[in-house]
């Protein structure tokens, strides 16, 4: 596991190409939806702002 992140204004993530990310991940009809995020972004807003065990809605659904 690596090191935390601070929490700062620039999130140094995402640091892998997004069709790495995404490989395996999606249906190929996911990738004409305008509203992508990476899934390294997600993870780290997910681990930044939330503790274990809470919630996490997703109204996008993804």
């Amino acid at each position: 596991m690596t090191e935390p992140m601070p929490v700062t204004s620039v999130w140094l993530t995402c640091q892998q190409p997004s069709r790495d990310q995404r490989r395996g991940r999606y249906a190929p009809e996911s990738s004409s939806h305008p509203g992508k995020m990476l899934p390294h972004l997600a993870a780290h807003v997910i681990r930044t702002y939330t503790a274990p065990g809470d919630l996490v809605f997703d109204p996008m659904c993804g």
